[in-house]
């Protein structure tokens, strides 16, 4: 069922496997199972963390095209998880980044208030803004 597919999925992220993690999305879609925008979010983060190691974001581009495709909406993890890798990984392309972000509002995604207030804390704390006097 979908949720054993989504835990495979999220191990493979753990483990940084994008070719599994791929691999277990293309079966769970043609064993009849329609992933959700929960699936889709997972395989996304993986996306982004093979980019790390000198890859590119069309992996993450082609899972939000294959979300498209299947009718998935997105979800305000979904931008979560874009703004996310972008955040934790500054060295990524910002343009590229922002076709995501497109993409992502495209299907429906939107920030909630709750996760832009945390985004603006997270980004305070990690700062390194001096109080001006």
């Amino acid at each position: 069922n979908n949720i054993t597919f989504n835990s495979v999925i999220n191990s493979c992220c753990e483990g940084g496997d994008l070719q599994a993690g791929l691999f277990f999305l293309s079966f769970m879609i043609k064993s009849g199972l329609r992933p959700g925008s929960d699936t889709f979010n997972v395989a996304i983060r993986l996306a982004f963390e093979a980019s790390r190691e000198g890859g590119n974001l069309l992996g993450a581009k082609q899972l939000l095209q294959d979300m498209e495709q299947l009718g998935v909406q997105a979800n305000s993890n979904t931008f979560k998880t874009i703004i996310g890798a972008s955040l934790r990984h500054p060295y990524l392309p910002q343009p590229e980044v922002n076709e995501l972000l497109k993409a992502a509002v495209k299907l429906g995604a939107r920030p909630d208030s709750k996760m832009l207030m945390e985004m603006i804390q997270d980004n305070i704390n990690g700062s390194k803004f001096k109080q001006s006097t």
